[in-house]
């Protein structure tokens, strides 16, 4: 028996799982994330590893409005609230990407002093020609009862007049945002809102 959480995500029940094993992960500098993206006609099955995972109280609900910066790489460049941030990728996986501190790009590139100071000029560079997309967000995060922190984001997407439905495992243990995205969605290889939006408006 399946359970309709919100719009097209839905759970089965599993007795297969035990969220205490994941306990004991080392807790990582990177941030790691296991991003999925489906369109608005598929239903998304997930298996249901803990009961709670079915109270939308248990979720924190947020609104969004993002713009983000489509370069020659795959950068993570975004406008927030008149702010541009930039989340580096620092290492690729399959299952998971691994993603550094978010910067504030236009205080970096204001400073003399900055790190890859010549890196950062060649990407506002490329900022002036690149392609913007607003991405309008809502979504439901829950947080694991896990050790480090875990993170599950449900979220449905307006790009250019089209939904998308998209999840998210995230932590600072590669292990368990692998293990736990693959319980709920299966093995699948991740993507990310960049290489996603490219893909998009490239068929557009």
């Amino acid at each position: 028996m399946t359970n309709r959480l919100v719009w097209n995500f839905e759970f089965t029940p599993t007795t297969h799982f035990n969220l205490s094993e994941l306990d004991h992960e080392k807790e990582d500098e990177l941030k790691w994330e296991a991003r999925f993206f489906w369109p608005e006609t598929d239903i998304i099955n997930l298996q249901l590893i803990d009961s709670s995972l079915l109270e939308l109280t248990q979720y924190q609900h947020k609104q969004k409005n993002d713009k983000y910066y489509l370069l020659e790489h795959n950068y993570n460049i975004k406008n927030r609230r008149d702010e541009l941030v930039y989340k580096p990728l620092i290492k690729q996986g399959k299952y998971a990407v691994g993603f550094g501190h978010k910067l504030n790009l236009s205080e970096l590139c204001k400073s003399p002093q900055a790190a890859h100071k010549s890196d950062l000029d060649d990407i506002w560079d490329q900022l002036k020609h690149a392609k913007k997309i607003v991405v309008k967000k809502e979504s439901f995060s829950y947080k694991f009862s896990t050790q480090p922190s875990t993170k599950l984001e449900l979220a449905r997407i307006e790009v250019k007049s089209s939904i998308y439905f998209t999840l998210c495992v995230e932590g600072k243990s590669r292990p368990l945002v692998e293990k736990l995205s693959h319980y709920l969605v299966g093995k699948k290889p991740t993507d990310d809102y960049v290489g996603f939006l490219k893909k998009i408006t490239q068929k557009s």
